[in-house]
């Protein structure tokens, strides 16, 4: 056999365990969120309006890593950043002033302290988090960004225990488990 066609058999060997390693990776993340979404799949019924609009919601994010990816962006994270969350704010203010309990009789307007509160959810964790994700989107591969994700129901539950003293289960475990051997999967060597 000429080195040329080895070559070619081993990178071929080598992808198909990388698009395995990851099609392996993506099932463990969606065991995680089936873990942890079961035991609450009657509220999910109650609501099939917010789960639809959940799942597009997902899919929106998708679509928007893909286009920050292979768009080839330049314009700074923070200002791309700044840009989404004004575009996103306007429609969200009117709905909240319009769609508010009580609508029809008086118009709904939020406490100072709610206002505070918006501030600093919009300021911190979300101009902070967008930039970051914005900023590993940069960096990592498409795939491997995507799932990165699958970190924040683990921060989630370790910070719910931490802070609030939430229980973790074994149920929480596992879903951690999951999520971690997903990321191992997808951020080992190649070669491993």
């Amino acid at each position: 056999m000429k080195p040329t066609v080895s070559a070619r058999v081993l990178l071929g060997a080598l992808s198909l365990l990388l698009l395995l390693a990851f099609w392996l990776a993506l099932a463990l993340g969606a065991t995680a969120v089936g873990l942890l979404a079961w035991r609450s799949l009657g509220a999910y019924a109650q609501a099939p309006l917010g789960v639809a609009l959940g799942l597009l919601a997902a899919i929106g994010w998708a679509v928007g890593t893909m286009i920050l990816k292979r768009g080839q962006v330049v314009v700074p994270a923070l200002v791309l950043t700044g840009w989404q969350l004004l575009g996103t704010s306007l429609p969200l203010g009117v709905g909240a002033l319009v769609l508010a309990e009580g609508h029809g009789t008086q118009l709904f307007w939020p406490s100072t302290t709610s206002v505070l509160l918006i501030a600093y959810i919009t300021l911190v964790p979300m101009a902070v988090g967008n930039a970051a994700w914005f900023a590993v989107v940069g960096l990592l591969p498409t795939t491997v960004a995507g799932l990165s994700s699958i970190l924040v129901p683990v921060v989630a539950m370790l910070t719910g225990a931490l802070v609030h003293g939430e229980p973790l289960g074994p149920v929480q475990w596992a879903a951690m488990a999951c999520c971690g051997a997903a990321l191992w999967l997808v951020l080992r060597p190649a070669g491993r």
